[in-house]
């Protein structure tokens, strides 16, 4: 008996069952029963699954369902005609999907929406669509948009979607879904077209935009310098790629000291932001050398960081290392987070490129259990 089959029978017998996970596996009716058996069951997650027999039929089983939390796989999930929808509070999936659901009815409940990334739509389908669902607060649209739709966003828009507050997507999106919403958490990416104005998209003039409230902020490195003086900003996160456009007029950099003189001069003409306590720099491949160059890290931060953000608390250059302190008169920790450490350990030991210990950290990590 396969695994997957024993997993589902054993179901009935766990009758709290808030969240379901359903992938790598085949979907059949014995199986929308079971799940329609779940009576506290919230959210449903599926992906990467195959479906057998009369799937619209079987899904019949889970009409008497209160899921309020539906993330599904675009183009392999059929439409699930008997889901109350009108109880949904959060859902991912594509585009189609989507209307399909609003057929039903209004979604008045949905503050959460996702729209998978393998979608295609023009500008003029997704304001359509985004007109009817005006409770959504949190959005993130994976997809880039086509070329069709408007090329002026129509003036009422902006009336639309009154209480976003988190937006993730594109940044040729931004005209359209940012200017007059109560942004707090934003997250913008794209490095094709012009150069990016941040202040501009976001509706401020020049570079006023201190009447704005966004307190965590994840965009590309380059474009942070348009965005003018946040001072509710808290958390920044910057996308780094050398490989691309993000600092204009610089060569391709090979070496952690190159790397390093690229995001020191982009942090040079920086404003002073005494608000932001967390910093963090990402980046691709090409940037995996400067990961554990503990000595270049700490030479950043105090050489040129700090001085941007006196107030900084943790800061973390790629995944794998933090920098951390609890408060501005104390001393800097470095950390590297459990999962990490067998992976950092085995590469310090075998001396690999670019591994640069910092005061012993890396040293007293392999012989010991530091915290």
């Amino acid at each position: 008996m396969p695994a997957t089959t024993r997993c589902y029978q054993a179901l009935p017998w766990m009758p709290k069952i808030e969240c379901l996970v359903l992938s790598f596996s085949d979907i059949d009716k014995k199986i929308w029963k079971v799940i329609g058996g779940l009576p506290m069951l919230k959210t449903l997650k599926i992906h990467h699954v195959s479906f057998r027999g009369d799937i619209p039929v079987e899904m019949d089983h889970i009409a008497g369902l209160q899921v309020s939390s539906l993330i599904i796989e675009p183009q392999v999930f059929p439409f699930p005609q008997s889901l109350n929808v009108a109880v949904l509070s959060e859902l991912s999936c594509d585009l189609d999907t989507l209307k399909k659901f609003l057929t039903r009815g209004p979604i008045s409940a949905l503050k959460t929406l996702s729209i998978d990334s393998r979608s295609v739509f023009s500008m003029q389908s997704l304001m359509q669509v985004l007109s009817q669902i005006p409770s959504i607060d949190n959005l993130t649209i994976c997809s880039e948009p086509s070329v069709e739709g408007p090329k002026v966003v129509p003036r009422d828009f902006p009336a639309l979607l009154p209480n976003l507050r988190s937006l993730a997507c594109h940044h040729a999106f931004l005209a359209l879904l940012a200017p007059g919403r109560p942004l707090v958490n934003l997250n913008v990416w794209g490095r094709d077209g012009p150069p990016l104005n941040l202040s501009a998209a976001l509706g401020s003039r020049g570079s006023n935009t201190a009447s704005l409230d966004i307190t965590r902020l994840d965009i590309p490195l380059a474009v942070y310098l348009t965005v003018g003086h946040l001072p509710r900003l808290h958390k920044l996160t910057l996308g780094f790629s050398p490989a691309y456009t993000d600092l204009p007029g610089s060569p391709d950099p090979g070496t952690t000291t190159e790397l390093m003189e690229l995001i020191v001069d982009a942090c040079d003409k920086w404003a002073v932001n005494s608000s932001v306590r967390r910093l963090c720099i990402t980046a691709e491949t090409s940037f995996d050398p400067m990961d554990l160059d503990l000595v270049m890290q700490h030479t950043m931060l105090f050489g040129s960081l700090l001085q941007k953000f006196p107030a900084l608390r943790r800061f973390r250059l790629g995944y794998r290392v933090k920098w951390e302190r609890f408060a501005v008169d104390e001393e800097w920790q470095v950390f590297v987070p459990i999962k990490y450490r067998a992976g950092i350990v085995e590469e310090f030991e075998a001396g690999g490129p670019g591994v640069v210990d910092y005061d012993g950290y890396l040293r007293r990590l392999s012989t010991s259990n530091l915290p």
